[in-house]
Order: C-alpha cells, then sequence, then structure tokens
C-alpha cells in the first residue's frame, strides 16, 4: 500500500495533545490505546469531520462516526502490517451558528417541528463568533425540556435524556457538549476526536498558514484550473476566495482580504495590517488564523496521518476540485471515502407499512399512493 510521507507528521505533539482533548470530552479507553497507537509511524487516521451541530446535528452526522469506526476496523483486518485509527475532526472554528443551533424531529402530533438555542434566549443578525467559544447558558434548559415535552415518551426516553443533559448543559461549550454526547452515543469503540481550534495545533500548523499568505493567488488558481476541468461534466461546489483564510479579532472570525500596497483588511470589519504586522501575528498568535474550505483538508491532512476521509455527497464534489491544492502544498491527498446514506424505519411506521401493504420506496411517492385509497 502507498506510505504517506513522515516528515507531515507530528505524532508526538499531535498524541500529547489528543490525550488532553479527549479526557476533557470523556473519551474511553479503546480511544486511548488508539492514540497510543497513533504515535507509531505505522499506524494511519480514517478521518471525518463536521460542524458542531446541536445534539451532534443531522443524523448523517452520527453515520460518519459510525463509518468512519467501521473503515477503521476493515482496514486493520485487511492490511495486518499497518494500524488505522477512526479520528472526528470539531469544525470548532466554524461561525455559522444559525447552521448549527437548531433540530428538526418529529412531535407527538406527528408534525416536523424546528427547535432552536440562541444565547440568552435571543436570536442575532449575524454570528461570527467560532461555535467551539459559544458557552451554553441556562436557556439550554429550556431547550431540552421543550425538545422532551415535543416527543413522545419510548423505553429509551430516560436514558437519552439524561445523556443530554450531562453533556448539553450551562457552562459547558458548544464543542465539549457535542464531543461528549456523540462519546456517550458510540461508547468505547475508539473514535478518537480533535479540536483543531487549539491553540497548540494552531502553532503547529503555522507554515500552512504562512504558505497561503505567501502563495494564495497560486492556491486559487489551482482550484479554478481543477473546477473548470470538473465543469465540463459536473458543477463545482467551491469558489476560492483571495486569501483562503480567516482571522479571529476581538472573538470574531472574519475573512481576510487582501488590499493595495501589501495591506490586509478583515472582511465585515474596519480592521486592517500591513504585510509585516499579520506574519509577525501569526508567529507570535497563530491560535488567531484559521482555514476555510479550501484550507480546511489541507489542515487536517498535514498534521494527521491520514489514509482515508469519510465524506458525504458535497464533501466528495469539493474534494474533487482541491487535488492541484494538495500539490501545492506538498501533501498526499487521501482517499475519499463516501459516507452511508440511510433512513431509520421505526417499528411503529414499518408495523404500518404491512398492515397497509406499502413497501418503503412508496413512501418517497405518497400522491400516487394516495390516488389507491
Amino acid at each position: 500500500m502507498h506510505i504517506l510521507p513522515e516528515k507531515f507528521f507530528f505524532r508526538n505533539d499531535i498524541c500529547d495533545i489528543l490525550n488532553n482533548q479527549n479526557t476533557l470530552f470523556k473519551s474511553g479507553e479503546k480511544t486511548f490505546d488508539n492514540i497510543q497507537l497513533l504515535s507509531n509511524h505505522d499506524t494511519f487516521a480514517v478521518v471525518t469531520g463536521q460542524q458542531l451541530g446541536l445534539l451532534t446535528g443531522p443524523f448523517y452526522t452520527i453515520l460518519k462516526a459510525i463509518n468512519t469506526i467501521q473503515l477503521s476496523e476493515k482496514l486493520n483486518q485487511k492490511f495486518t502490517d499497518c494500524k488505522f485509527v477512526p479520528v472526528f475532526w470539531l469544525e470548532a472554528d466554524d461561525h455559522d451558528f444559525p447552521e448549527i443551533n437548531n433540530i428538526n424531529v418529529i412531535s407527538k402530533e406527528n408534525e416536523i417541528k424546528n427547535l432552536s438555542y440562541f444565547e440568552n434566549g435571543e436570536t442575532q443578525e449575524k454570528y461570527l463568533k467560532p461555535a467551539g467559544k459559544i458557552v451554553l447558558d441556562d436557556f439550554i434548559s429550556s431547550f431540552t425540556d421543550e425538545l422532551e415535552a415535543s416527543l413522545n415518551k419510548t423505553d429509551y426516553s430516560g436514558d437519552l435524556f439524561h445523556l443530554i443533559r450531562e453533556a448539553y448543559k450551562s457552562g459547558a461549550d458548544m464543542k465539549t457538549a457535542f464531543a461528549r454526547f456523540l462519546n456517550s452515543l458510540i461508547t468505547d469503540k475508539g473514535l478518537i476526536f480533535i479540536d483543531p481550534s487549539d491553540p497548540e495545533i494552531k502553532n503547529l500548523l503555522k507554515p500552512v498558514f504562512r504558505k497561503e499568505l505567501m502563495n494564495s493567488p497560486q492556491t486559487c488558481e489551482a482550484v479554478i484550473t481543477t473546477s473548470v476541468e470538473l465543469e465540463k461534466n459536473y458543477q463545482a461546489q467551491v469558489k476560492p476566495k483571495a486569501i483562503n483564510l480567516f482571522y479571529i479579532h476581538e472573538g470574531n472570525r472574519y475573512l481576510l482580504e487582501p488590499r493595495d500596497g501589501e495591506i490586509y483588511a478583515l472582511k465585515h470589519s474596519r480592521q486592517k495590517f500591513t504585510g509585516e504586522e499579520l506574519y509577525n501575528l501569526l508567529d507570535s498568535n497563530p491560535e488567531r488564523f484559521s482555514w476555510n474550505v479550501v484550507t480546511r483538508p489541507v489542515c487536517q491532512d498535514y498534521i494527521l496521518p491520514t489514509i482515508a476521509y469519510v465524506g458525504g455527497p458535497s464533501e466528495i464534489a469539493y474534494f474533487g476540485q482541491f487535488k492541484e491544492v494538495y500539490k501545492l502544498f506538498g501533501i498526499t491527498m487521501p482517499v475519499i471515502y463516501p459516507r452511508t446514506s440511510a433512513t431509520i424505519l421505526e417499528n411503529r411506521v414499518k408495523n404500518f407499512l404491512e398492515k397497509n401493504d406499502l413497501n418503503f420506496d412508496e413512501l418517497f411517492d405518497l400522491k400516487e399512493v394516495s390516488k389507491s385509497y
């Protein structure tokens, strides 16, 4: 099998960081065994990642985690001369809070109900704070109470809401709540969580950030060149920015934009830097720098020995645009592995289908089915 270049790995540094992070996330014993394995040169990471969705967000988040664990197990069985461990990248720097602060459930009335959590119970027009830095307040209890009241009780309700309240409680930040809750659902399967917003990890990523600052036109050209070829048969998912980095200023995350005369500005802010100031800040405060959709995979595979990435349809599509970006940064692109798509069929729904002589596929065309009744 193809062996990735060791020079990009910071195994001992990363493993020390992962041990600290996964202690905070209350990971199980098998996770720490896998972190120890990751310190060895013949161990590789099967990675997935996701935004910090409330209660894990869409169901496919759990599917991605399960797929990553399963793929690691299959590779361990097939390639006995190497080890493979599952890793979950917590997208803690993402600042699109309105995208992750709500869930849809089927209510007692069999209707889709949307429930949201807002800091201080109030909506905001624009969120720029990284989601991982958002600390839950007392309104999270109101959210959980409303959720419990909205759902029919089952044999599992008591245990489930105990797990929710243990993870999502006032004083916990979003990334810790997310990781602890997902850990409680997938108990001790060896899944390693990585919080890339950690200042120690940002420090390791300084060479990637510096290269993007110095060579951002080449990154854009690499994405555009590949996209032009792809668009002959497919639709490109990602449009590169002039600089594919964000900067965290006074707690908010802003896109970096170049201006005339070696000046850099923060989009939607009056803050500006000279080139010299920005490079000095990178040296002294790398935790203030953050990736975008183009540079996130590069950052991931710069610090991890990634052999495969488990992604959804959109992720797979945009990875197709990044082949030349990986070459530009001198990093080996991992195998991109599609996550499972699935629909959970509850017993009561299954019984309804059998009683009415319906098959599952017909649920997707109810208008046609209704003509028979």
